[in-house]
Parts: C-alpha cells; sequence; structure tokens
C-alpha cells in the first residue's frame, strides 16, 4: 500500500459518513467527514484534502453541482 491519503467525505447521511470514515480509517487513510455540501464547500479549500468522496444526492448542493464547484476552485 502506498502513503495514507487525506479524504474528505461528503455525505448528508451520517451512518452513510461513520461507515465510510471507518473503513477508510481502517485502510490506514485520514478521514474528514462533513454532513452539509455548504459547508464543505468552505472547509474543503482549507483542509486541502488528496480526494473527496461525495453523495450524490445532497439536499441543499447535490454531489454533481459540489464537484462543479470544487474544480471551479484554484
Amino acid at each position: 500500500m502506498g502513503r495514507p491519503l487525506n479524504i474528505y467525505v461528503v455525505d448528508d447521511s451520517a451512518v452513510q459518513t461513520d461507515i465510510a470514515k471507518a473503513l477508510l480509517e481502517k485502510a490506514g487513510h485520514v478521514v474528514t467527514t462533513n454532513r452539509s455540501s455548504a459547508d464543505a464547500l468552505r472547509e474543503i479549500p482549507v483542509k486541502r484534502p488528496d480526494c473527496v468522496l461525495t453523495d450524490i444526492m445532497m439536499p441543499e448542493i447535490d454531489g454533481y453541482d459540489l464537484c462543479r464547484r470544487l474544480r471551479s476552485m484554484p
């Protein structure tokens, strides 16, 4: 296995974020979770994770829009 990644998980379901966090941490990665895509948009540019895993069907900003907005950031 390579180096541990800093992974940011965004999902409005607490159960899903807890499961993803547990599995990814067991694999040796550092995981940050957030249940709000709006909050994630503010936090991800500061944390600068190696990758973002996001739910697609979220109530305020869906996963597709979240990805579009993140890609438009420097």
